[in-house]
């Protein structure tokens, strides 16, 4: 970091500890604790983007391309005055950052900001033309609204819970699970991780609205018919 021109030494009264975090593809990221810092910090209250707005955005298209930033954060220049309260301690000295480091609660706007102006890429994460791609925790493609094969597997390896801790914070007695308790929680983990899932929605077709109600509780679908046949497109 200090020869790529990330850090450099500091004379800063503050400090904040550092965390070291193993990224999805085993490499190290040294991130910070800046919660202190975070605490007498102004807000960026500049709009991040809603995933689900994202997903309808791609409609039915049938090629989608990925791409990813190296370290986007440290490509955006500290001022003179932010940068001493970006100061850490390790092993090997004191030092603060040149560039907007990982974890301080206005990075994730103030980069936001910037990527609606400007983009740079990864050339190793970017994938064009593809006819499925991993986006947000969905396989997109197609038109088809899928979930990743993690989270599925996670939902199928999900243990039964013992207590109601478990369900409901502040509960420490033990549930009594029925016959009828786990035939319900094994159908809802099948329902959860089985998939005709959604599709995504098509803005120059009808939409069809489902509702039903009971004295507790509402739910609603909406659905579009694709090829004839009708898809829900939000639960």
């Amino acid at each position: 970091m200090l020869r790529d021109g990330i850090i450099e030494e500091s004379a800063s009264p503050w400090s904040s500890p550092i965390v070291v975090v193993q990224k999805p593809n085993k490499s190290i990221q040294l991130c910070n604790d800046f919660q202190n810092l975070n605490q007498v910090s102004e807000f960026d209250s500049y709009l991040l983007p809603r995933v689900d707005n994202l997903v309808e955005r791609l409609g039915r298209a049938r090629f989608i391309s990925t791409l990813d930033l190296i370290k986007g954060y440290w490509q955006m220049a500290l001022s003179l005055a932010a940068k001493p309260k970006t100061a850490f301690l390790s092993s090997g000295g004191h030092w603060q950052y040149w560039v907007l480091p990982f974890g301080l609660h206005g990075a994730p706007a103030t980069f936001q900001r910037l990527m609606d102006v400007i983009l740079t890429a990864n050339p190793k994460k970017c994938h064009l033309g593809l006819t499925e791609a991993q986006y947000l925790g969905y396989r997109i493609g197609q038109g088809l609204l899928l979930p990743q094969e993690k989270k599925v597997e996670a939902m199928r390896e999900y243990p039964k819970p013992t207590t109601k801790k478990q369900i409901s914070p502040g509960k420490d007695n033990r549930v009594q699970w029925s016959q009828e308790a786990e035939q319900a929680f094994n159908d809802l983990k099948q329902a959860l991780k089985s998939s005709p899932v959604l599709r995504n929605p098509d803005f120059s077709l009808p939409f069809i609205v489902q509702t039903d109600a009971s004295g507790t509780g509402l739910g609603a679908v909406l659905s579009q018919v694709f090829d004839g046949e009708e898809h829900p497109v939000l639960l």
